[in-house]
Formats: C-alpha cells, structure tokens, sequence
C-alpha cells in the first residue's frame, strides 16, 4: 500500500478497516487490532495519526518502530500474523502502517489469551454466538473451554506442547519466540481463573 492510499484512507476516517494509532504506546492496542482485523476481513492500522484523522507523527526511532512491529507481528499472537508494513516521513513526523492480512489456519487467532474481532471501528471480543460463527469459518469444532483448577503451568509438559505446535507447521525454533507463559494463554492452553493461570481442558 503506497503513501497516497494512507492518505485517503486517512482522510475518510477510522472505519471498520481502517484504524488510527497516536503511537506504538506497549503494543496492547495495537495486538487487538491486529487480531481482529486479521481474524475477520483485513485492514490496515495507521500509526502517528489520532481519532480525529489529524497526522502528529510518531516519535520512536523509525529502525525500531519497524522491528517491534515485525517482532510482534511474528510472535505477539497466537500464529505469525500475515502483514505488509509502509512508513513516511512527513512533516509531521514518521507515519507507519500494518496493512494486516485475513488469515485462515485451524483455529482463530488470540492476542493475550482471547479473540478478538471487528465490529464497526472497535476491536472487540465476540459474542458466543460470533465466536461459533467464527469458528465454524475455520472448520474447527467449538468446545467448552474448562479450566484444570487443581494443575498449574508446572504440571504441563512443554516438551509434548512443543512437538503438538510441530505436528501443526508452527516453527518453534524459529526466532523471536513469545515466553512460554504467554504463548500458553495465547494457544487457549492456560486460563485466567481468580488472578491465577490454571490449564484447560
């Protein structure tokens, strides 16, 4: 996507497809709507614009814009995330953008353990009805998700989750690799229950 097409899209505004971000900030907003987008039909998210449309720029080191981006892109979520990445310098300071694909694998993805989607211009977690939908989408079969409240992360062999990612294509020698803690809650392996992580059934 060129500069001029950033262009337009800022001038028509935050959209369903379409997201503006002053800044990289800790990337949290950032992951939900790279999740969604991803999960549902695409879009792009615009960096050093606010809501309103108006170019402030973005003042991180544009080097290391671009590697957190690209870090995050291939370990921030659930599966690397298919995403083409822009930048220009305009008078305002350095605009970036993540042009993020629709993917398709075996399962939704998760940004920090839960799913996200589209709905007008927010990201936000289906409903259980959406989250059926949306997993019926990706042809796999929906079960209650149960937590093991008597085990702990201690109790799950990481070597057998390991060779399980193996067996579904997920390179996990590749590098940078998420901590085993978030890519656990992120693969729906651990749960939140009462402020602990317990595993799921």
């Amino acid at each position: 996507m060129e500069w001029l097409e950033i262009l337009e899209r800022i001038a028509a505004g935050e959209s369903e497809y379409t997201e503006f971000k002053r800044g990289l900030g800790d990337l949290s907003a950032i992951g939900k709507a790279i999740c969604a987008f991803a999960n549902t039909d695409a879009g792009v998210i615009v960096l050093g614009v606010d809501d309103g449309g108006e170019i402030v720029g973005v003042r991180e080191d544009p080097e290391r814009v671009q590697e957190r981006i690209t870090d995050f892109l291939q370990s921030g979520c659930s599966s690397p995330v298919s995403a083409n990445m822009g930048r220009h310098h305009s008078p305002e300071g350095w605009v970036h953008w993540i042009e993020v694909r629709r993917q398709r694998g075996l399962e939704p993805l998760r940004y920090s353990g839960r799913v996200w989607v589209r709905r007008g211009r927010s990201s936000v977690e289906p409903s259980a009805a959406e989250l059926q939908e949306l997993y019926n989408v990706f042809g796999y079969v929906l079960t209650e998700e149960q937590a093991i409240q008597a085990a702990h992360i201690k109790d799950i062999d990481l070597q057998v989750f390991r060779r399980y990612l193996d067996t579904l294509g997920i390179e996990t020698d590749q590098e940078p690799q998420p901590e085993t803690e978030d890519d656990l809650r992120n693969r729906g392996v651990l749960t939140e229950v009462g402020g602990e992580l317990h595993p799921t059934l």
